[in-house]
């Protein structure tokens, strides 16, 4: 959610900036004659893995675009020298159900 004078709070969540523009130019046509409506994405912060187990620093890892398995393992430090790098995998939740699909790399 965003706020904004005269419209209150705006719902931005799942919308792309040229939706939320569009979307913010006509709630704000109400008040303006010819609004013109600019969305700036300053951060994306719904792009977040957490790691656990054996890696140096456990917890959310931004993830920026392009980035691999190893570079979130690497932004958290590297494993630990009790790491198991055979026994890797990534866990994520799918339609209600959890799944975990192994990660078959050496990351050592």
């Amino acid at each position: 959610m965003i706020s904004m004078p005269l419209l209150g709070d705006v719902k931005a969540a799942g919308k792309t900036t040229t939706q939320l523009a569009d979307e913010i130019t006509v709630m704000l046509k109400k008040y303006i004659q010819d609004p013109n409506v600019t969305v700036v994405l300053g951060q994306v912060n719904s792009k977040r893995i957490y790691l656990l187990g054996e890696v140096s620093k456990p917890g959310p890892v931004e993830m920026t675009p392009g980035m691999t398995f190893l570079q979130a393992i690497a932004t958290a430090g590297g494993l630990t020298q009790f790491a198991n790098s055979k026994k890797i995998y990534i866990c994520a939740s799918m339609a209600g159900k959890n799944a975990r699909f192994p990660c078959n790399t050496s990351v050592r």
